[in-house]
């Protein structure tokens, strides 16, 4: 089955593709955007792209496991992605893809950061 992740930020998103049956994880191009509409429309054009089936969204939350600002930001990105695509969501504690990210230098990190929220999905899975 065909999976998306995504890092979601205000004006970047991060964005892998993968396959749970071939476990295979690929960065795409980084989203820019200014506008909600646009991120959710570009996400849209990937799912229906790609036939995706799942979707991974990481969710930044704070150190000690609660919802910020940015958290509310992506679960209301989420919300609109539900009602958009009608794929059920997924989230993923993302505190720690931070590390994963220094240790790919000169990689994209917002896409690196949506690679290794898949990789955790499809360990977990």
């Amino acid at each position: 089955m065909y999976i998306l992740a995504l890092d979601i930020g205000k004006r970047r998103t991060g964005v892998a593709f993968g396959d749970d049956q071939k476990q295979f994880v690929m960065a795409l191009d980084t989203i820019r955007h200014t506008k909600e509409a646009d991120l959710i429309n570009a996400i849209a054009v990937i799912i229906e792209k790609r036939q995706v089936k799942r979707l991974i969204i990481g969710l930044p939350l704070l150190p000690d496991g609660s919802q910020g600002e940015q958290a509310r930001y992506v679960q209301n990105i989420a919300t609109q992605l539900q009602a958009k695509t009608s794929l059920v969501i997924e989230f993923i504690d993302e505190r720690y893809t931070s590390f994963v990210n220094e240790a790919q230098r000169g990689a994209d990190p917002d896409a690196a950061s949506a690679c290794a929220i898949l990789s955790m999905a499809l360990e977990r899975k």
